[in-house]
């Protein structure tokens, strides 16, 4: 027999047993049904939990099954709910975090970096000479490249470089159309660097295949570059600031390397940064 409190720390003294609830299952299937939303569904198991507590403090003994049917619909319903919201974070097509959820996860690397005083570094990728892709090709053969650029970059991570919260999902985010960033944890830029070489390589040795057989191969640039945690003057700028530069350190280095003839990766040397004009706009 399972104890309530391991399942539900606001139940005390209560057996819960080890069957399932005899009422059907609540998932979202069950709160469309009534019209609930996980949220909704969750904050009304909270409550009938709530009763059910104030019962026992009682000393009255509720029906079994109502308690396990009641922990089921609140079990459920998270579930129900962390799909939703994992749902609303990875990007339908490369499966890696949409731009959204890839800004707001690198602001809470850039908290934890600063806090336990390690590096972090970021990569930006681009795919060269993609539009002559959807172009020659069309657009499922463009789609088909940008999932092996993201299998690509995946596939060159360390273990290290995979954030827990969602799914363990790597620390990737498609940042727009065939465009990439990667969040490189505990990592300076020489380090970063050599990731981003690992990923240029492995995506340079893919071959891809279009309608007519025509068989064609791809290239990556990629730029580079470190969060720094504080201005000229040592004084600590907030994380949003340090994300928004850091980004655009790397999206300078990005374009660099497409300047200096492509396929190749381009770091940011911190001895060197220079002030990143506010009003930049890319072409």
């Amino acid at each position: 027999m399972l104890s309530a409190v391991s399942v539900y720390p606001g139940l005390k003294n209560y057996n819960l047993g080890t069957k399932a609830p005899s009422k059907p299952q609540f998932g979202s299937t069950h709160a469309q049904r009534k019209g609930l939303t996980p949220e909704q569904s969750i904050a009304l198991a909270t409550k009938k939990l709530q009763e059910i507590n104030a019962a026992l403090s009682k000393g009255e003994k509720p029906d079994q099954k109502l308690v396990n049917y009641t922990i089921g619909v609140q079990k459920e319903s998270r579930k129900a709910l962390e799909h939703s919201l994992n749902e609303a974070s990875i990007d339908a097509l490369s499966g890696v975090f949409n731009r959204r959820a890839y800004d707001n996860l690198l602001k809470k690397e850039i908290v934890r970096a600063e806090r336990d005083k390690k590096p972090l570094s970021v990569l930006m990728l681009d795919t060269d000479y993609f539009k002559q892709v959807n172009d020659t090709y069309g657009h499922q053969v463009g789609d088909s490249v940008i999932q092996a650029m993201a299998k690509s970059v995946v596939s060159s991570l360390r273990e290290t470089d995979i954030v827990g919260g969602i799914s363990n999902t790597p620390a990737v985010g498609r940042y727009g159309g065939e465009e990439f960033a990667v969040i490189l944890t505990n990592t300076s830029a020489k380090q970063a660097a050599l990731v981003a070489e690992r990923i240029r390589k492995k995506f340079e040795s893919l071959t891809f295949t279009a309608e007519n057989g025509e068989i064609f191969n791809k290239t990556v640039s990629i730029g580079v570059a470190p969060a720094v945690f504080a201005n000229q003057s040592g004084a600590a700028i907030s994380a949003n600031d340090i994300s928004h530069k850091v980004m655009a350190d790397a999206d300078r280095m990005l374009y660099k390397a497409k300047g200096q003839g492509r396929n190749r990766v381009k770091v940011l040397d911190p001895l060197k940064r220079t002030k990143w004009p506010e009003n930049f706009k890319r072409s």
